[in-house]
């Protein structure tokens, strides 16, 4: 069964290499993920930035919408 993602929050981010970059928290009703604009995971960091594993970049946030 596929989850139905529900988008709860759109975060501004800058990238310490590719300047700025979309992060989207979503929940499933039980879970929260964040992901890219196109969909792939980012990794949360304790101190609020988060890790783009596929790049290896650090995303710092900018501005959010809810």
């Amino acid at each position: 069964m596929t989850a139905d993602w529900t988008n709860v929050q759109i975060l501004e981010c800058i990238s310490d290499s590719d300047g700025p970059v979309t992060v989207i928290k979503q929940s499933d009703g039980e879970a929260i993920r964040y992901v890219l604009g196109n969909g792939d995971p980012v990794k949360l960091n304790m101190d609020g930035t988060f890790t783009d594993p596929q790049h290896q970049t650090v995303l710092s946030v900018v501005a959010y919408a809810h």
